[in-house]
C-alpha cells in the first residue's frame, strides 16, 4: 500500500479502540500472469500478455490454483475473522481456495473497490471485472454490496498515485471500521 497511507495508519489506528491484526495476501498466479512470465520483464510479449482481451478479468491459472490450495493448508488455522477482498475473480479465487475452511465456518468476505489492482495508468483487460451480478452468481459466499452495480467503471479511470494513497485510506477506514478483530485482505501486487 501506499506509503503515505501506512503512515497515516497511525492517525486512523488511534481512533479506534482495540488492537487489529491484518494479513495481507496477494492473489495466486493469474492466466495473465502466466502468459506474461512466458517473456523477458517489460518485453512487447510480457507486455502484450497484460494486454490480450481473453484475460479480461483474469481468473487462476493452473498453477494458482495449485498455490492457493497449498496456501490453504498453512492458513487454515489462522485466527481470521473477517475476509476483504478486491472485486477482481483472481482475488476472489484465491480467497475461495485459500480460505475455504474459513468461508465454510461462515467468516465473512467482503468485496471492496478499494483493494483494486494499482495499473499505474494502464487500461489492461485484465484489471477489469465483470459485472457484479455475474461475480455474485460465481462466488456466492461474498457479499458485494461495497462494490457498485452493473459493469466495472473503475478501471477505466486513470489513477495516479495521489488517488491511491486515497484508496490506501478508504481500505484502512474500512478496516478499522469492522467489528472483526482478525482481518484478511487479498488484493494484488500493485496494490500491497
Amino acid at each position: 500500500m501506499a506509503v503515505q497511507s501506512c503512515v497515516a495508519w497511525r492517525e486512523i489506528a488511534s481512533e479506534s479502540p482495540g488492537t487489529k491484526t491484518v494479513y495481507f495476501i496477494r492473489h495466486a498466479e493469474a492466466e495473465s500472469n502466466a502468459a506474461a512470465y512466458q517473456h523477458p520483464r517489460d518485453s512487447p510479449g510480457y507486455l502484450a500478455a497484460y494486454e490480450d482481451a481473453q484475460f479480461f478479468d483474469s481468473l487462476l491459472s493452473k498453477t494458482g490454483e495449485v498455490q492457493s490450495q497449498e496456501l490453504a493448508e498453512r492458513v487454515k488455522t489462522l485466527p481470521c475473522e473477517a475476509i476483504i477482498c478486491s472485486p477482481l475473480r483472481r482475488t476472489l479465487q484465491t480467497a475461495a481456495l485459500a480460505l475455504a475452511t474459513h468461508l465454510e465456518r461462515g467468516v465473512p468476505c467482503y468485496a471492496v473497490e478499494a483493494a483494486w489492482e494499482f495499473s499505474q495508468g494502464h487500461a489492461r483487460p485484465c484489471d477489469y471485472r465483470h459485472s457484479v451480478e455475474l461475480q455474485r452468481a460465481s462466488f456466492e459466499r461474498v457479499d458485494f454490496s461495497r462494490v457498485p452495480p452493473g459493469e466495472d467503471t473503475f478501471a477505466a479511470r486513470k489513477e495516479s498515485v495521489e488517488d491511491l494513497d486515497l484508496r490506501c485510506l478508504e481500505l484502512l477506514k474500512l478496516l478499522r471500521d469492522l467489528p472483526q478483530r482478525q482481518l484478511a485482505v487479498v488484493s494484488h501486487t500493485g496494490f500491497l
